[in-house]
């Protein structure tokens, strides 16, 4: 015989450990759970999203720094021309 899961006071048991908590708690807290995930799924999309524009932002400051080094060899080596 299977024990009842639920009471007529608005409350349910844990068919594993018999406690009882309203069920509304036990809603809560599968939204809760459920959003959670959500949410952390979101965070470490965005997250990735950052480390990648920062990759990126730290290549095109490679780049630049580059190229600017390579004008001031060629301005240097132009004046060193004219004296």
């Amino acid at each position: 015989m299977q024990k009842e899961t639920h009471n007529h006071d608005g409350s349910i048991r844990c068919p594993k450990c018999s406690h009882a908590f309203p069920i509304s708690e036990g809603i809560l807290s599968q939204v809760r759970d459920g959003l959670s995930e959500e949410f952390e799924g979101e965070r470490k999309r965005l997250l990735a999203d950052v480390e990648s524009r920062e990759s990126n932002l730290q290549e095109k400051a490679n780049e630049l720094a580059a190229k600017e080094k390579t004008l001031a060899d060629a301005v240097e080596s132009k004046v060193a021309e004219k004296l």
